[in-house]
């Protein structure tokens, strides 16, 4: 098994998600099959994985103007099998906003979003660094196909959001996936016995249901982190309640939601 599995199942099973609910069920079966498939290759002999992987994560610049990509399953520091699958790191985004913050060139920065969110890892800190950098220079979000949950949280951070008329935006909500195999292993007549220190160190463990207290705990966090992805979104903009539940809005709905200010064909329309 690759050295990166462990790590990548870890964020499945056990981390905190803003994304929309599709995608993750999407990341689950392909990680499943992956896993299923360097398996065979590995009996097999064969070799997983690309030496090439299409990189859409380079900035590029149209005259004064620094167009910033954030494309893909948001995360940070992504490993290279993550990139490959198309990955969105932090760590290119923020480097990337640096270089424009430093840039004496760059006047105004586009955050060109394609993304359904990812892990919370991080995102309120490159959040923070598209605010700041958004008081001396001009930020501009937009996306032409899906700006979701923790993506969207980022494009809040821009004055001035724009999306196409098909596009995809919102999805403000908070997600956590624990696994629950009790049933199944005493179906099968396994028992874990499970030795431990620290009331909570167990929290979450697929082997044994949540207890109120840990549902309790993993709710709490769940529900900080939903109150400052909700604060983020009001930040440049005032999106009523009642549009911050999950929900997904397409172009002109997303602007009259008051998520996005305004429609546009394209990013050359943009431009």
């Amino acid at each position: 098994m690759s050295a990166n599995y462990p790590y990548i199942l870890a964020k499945v099973l056990r981390g905190i998600w803003v994304i929309t609910d599709a995608k993750f069920q999407a990341i689950e079966s392909v990680l499943a099959s992956r896993l299923a498939s360097e398996a065979g290759a590995q009996e097999s002999g064969l070799r997983v994985g690309s030496d090439d992987a299409s990189d859409e994560s380079t900035p590029r610049f149209t005259g004064r103007t620094m167009i910033i990509p954030v494309h893909g399953i948001i995360g940070k520091h992504c490993s290279l099998m993550e990139m490959e699958s198309g990955a969105c790191d932090l760590d290119q985004v923020n480097a990337a906003l640096d270089v424009a913050d430093n840039d004496s060139t760059v006047d105004k920065i586009i955050l060109d979003i394609r993304s359904p969110g990812g892990t919370i890892t991080g995102i309120p800190e490159t959040a923070a660094k598209i605010s700041s950098l958004a008081e001396h220079k001009d930020v501009i979000a937009y996306t032409d196909s899906e700006c979701c949950s923790g993506a969207l949280w980022l494009a809040s951070m821009a004055p001035s959001f724009f999306c196409t008329e098909s596009a995809d935006v919102g999805s403000v909500g908070v997600y956590l996936a624990l696994l629950d195999k009790s049933r199944m292993l005493e179906d099968m007549g396994v028992k874990v016995n499970a030795i431990s220190a620290g009331k909570y160190k167990l929290s979450g463990a697929s082997f044994k249901p949540l207890t109120s207290d840990e549902r309790a705990m993993f709710q709490a966090d769940v529900d900080k982190i939903y109150g400052m992805f909700k604060a983020a979104v009001q930040l440049n903009r005032e999106v009523p309640e009642e549009f911050c539940e999950g929900q997904v809005y397409m172009g002109e709905s997303a602007v009259n939601a008051g998520f996005c200010n305004g429609l546009v064909d394209d990013l050359s329309d943009l431009l």
